[in-house]
């Protein structure tokens, strides 16, 4: 398969051709799109031709398997794969206040280490976030890494003003699919008082479905006595 992927290849963006497909007078495949601009065969310098890629061939091609888009990945997709979805290679951002780092998914976890080891949650129950100050008109989004039964997640604690509610969403981070279905249980409050949600992560991302509300008017009874509103966390899994 490797020779036919070599043969069937553009010698431009170097993926397998793509219609509108376009031969030079030697056979050399090009996608249309990428032919767009050349006057000559960047692989033999030759002129291309203006005959059409037989049916044969592009039956051929269309039978290919193909490739994961995002660079570096060297998977083969069969029909109907979700690959794609949970490859570690596609791009991803920090979302840690100030870091404009982007790199590819499979790397957050250990950008994350490197450069915010102090921020980093490396357990399953996190016991520690707090907010202080809490002006809900003026909330600014926290994010929180949390690096979790081998999988590497992001909770993002914002505010509604418009809705009155102040939310946290959870948000995972893709690198290989997950076989395991993850249950989060999130507490808001002090412990006299709070509010308390537990769900089942949804792995069609779902944000709506990832997310715990609690309405703003709430919170001024769950201050501790120190003024900070505190939110407890804790993910456990179990087999889907």
């Amino acid at each position: 398969i490797q020779s036919l992927l070599d043969i069937a290849r553009c010698a431009v963006c170097l993926e397998t051709v793509r219609p509108d497909i376009v031969q030079c007078v030697r056979g050399h495949l090009l996608c249309g799109e990428c032919r767009k601009g050349l006057r000559e065969c960047p692989t033999c310098r030759q002129p291309f031709s203006d005959a059409k890629p037989s049916l044969v061939l592009l039956q051929m091609l269309e039978a290919l398997p193909k490739l994961c888009q995002y660079t570096n990945c060297r998977a083969f997709l069969e029909p109907d794969d979700d690959h794609e979805r949970w490859c570690g290679f596609q791009p991803a951002k920090c979302m840690m206040n100030r870091c404009d780092w982007v790199g590819q998914a499979q790397d957050v976890l250990s950008h994350v280490q490197k450069c915010h080891s102090r921020a980093l949650t490396v357990r399953e129950s996190y016991q520690d976030m707090k907010f202080q100050d809490l002006n809900l008109q003026n909330f600014l989004k926290r994010y929180f890494p949390i690096s979790a039964h081998g999988q590497f997640f992001w909770a993002e604690a914002h505010c509604n003003a418009e809705k009155e509610f102040f939310m946290v969403t959870f948000c995972l981070v893709p690198n290989g699919k997950p076989w395991e279905d993850y249950f989060i249980d999130v507490s808001i409050g002090s412990k006299e008082s709070f509010s308390q949600s537990k769900f089942k992560f949804d792995l069609e991302m779902k944000k709506e479905r990832n997310t715990v509300y609690v309405p703003s008017s709430w919170l001024p009874n769950f201050l501790d006595k120190d003024k900070l509103l505190r939110l407890k966390m804790v993910i456990t899994k179990g087999k889907q």
